[in-house]
């Protein structure tokens, strides 16, 4: 059974750029929902202070994680401008080309976390 795949980043918002991400976020989001039906879940919530931004992604496997990041280079070079990424975390086992790829941005220098093994859980779409 394809098991989910939680993929969350924390990233710093750029110096007086918090109005610009929130705009960015908005549209790119809507973008993620029309042509990436893999992604089950794209939030994005902002610290206290605005100074940091993190975002959660669910996807219901590997296989719809993969399109996700076919486009990351592009929507992370357009979101480069108003915030950058601090962290990246990884649950669940995504395909190895996602891996490469999550090794490509940690050679970069930003911390990039995998935890492989589901102990157990579930996920629910709708209340009930």
């Amino acid at each position: 059974m394809p098991e989910p795949i939680v993929f969350i980043g924390h990233h710093r918002v750029g110096e007086g750029q918090l109005e610009n991400l929130r705009q960015f976020y908005r549209e790119k989001v809507k973008s993620i929902e029309a042509d990436l039906p893999g992604t089950l879940v794209d939030l994005a919530y902002v610290s206290k202070d605005g100074a940091a931004v993190t975002i959660f992604h669910l996807f219901p496997d590997a296989d719809a994680m993969d399109p996700f990041f076919q486009g990351v280079g592009d929507r992370s070079k357009e979101g480069n401008k108003y915030l950058q990424p601090i962290a990246l975390e990884v649950y669940g086992t995504p395909s190895a080309n996602v891996l490469e790829i999550l090794k490509q941005i940690e050679d970069r220098g930003v911390s990039v976390s995998i935890n492989p093994q589901i102990v157990g859980g579930f996920v629910r779409l709708k209340p009930g």
